[in-house]
């Protein structure tokens, strides 16, 4: 049985006897003092994934897909595994039309620098429907998979 344990910015899941754990902050690779942050080296040490990208973070300090690429290419020295949140909002969704495009460059921006193939760590892309976060509207598992596709 599984369970999972709230971390400061971060979470824990426990599978059985095995532990993996993550957090949704650390510092651009940088050794040093940062308070209130943590650099990958540290977090390596007792955390397996870090989320990057997530749309509060983008929304509410601002990071950009230049940031959050510096911070997957950290995440990958370190040997953690980047949960990059990727999504668009409602007007680029329906008035502007450009989901796919969104979500393109926001994967192709994250992942720039980083040789997928010789990488032995995985990387994990998680789809966030900004758009249905407070509109009354529901992704669909349909939905997701179409842009995905495109």
């Amino acid at each position: 049985m599984s369970s999972i344990h709230r971390l400061d910015g971060g979470f824990a899941i426990n599978k059985g006897y095995g532990h993996s754990s993550g957090r949704t902050k650390h510092v651009l690779g940088r050794e040093g003092a940062y308070t209130g942050e943590i650099s990958p080296r540290m977090l390596a040490e007792f955390c397996q994934y870090v989320i990057l990208g997530h749309s509060e973070r983008r929304a509410y300090f601002g990071e950009t897909n230049e940031q959050i690429n510096r911070k997957v290419r950290a995440a990958l020295a370190n040997h953690l595994i980047p949960v990059i949140c990727v999504g668009e909002n409602l007007w680029r969704r329906t008035e502007a039309g450009r989901a796919a495009g969104v979500v393109s460059r926001q994967v192709r921006e994250a992942l720039l620098g980083t040789d997928l193939l010789a990488d032995s760590d995985p990387i994990v892309i998680a789809y966030e429907p900004v758009w249905a976060i407070g509109t009354g509207r529901a992704a669909t598992s349909e939905g997701a998979n179409t842009l995905i596709k495109t």
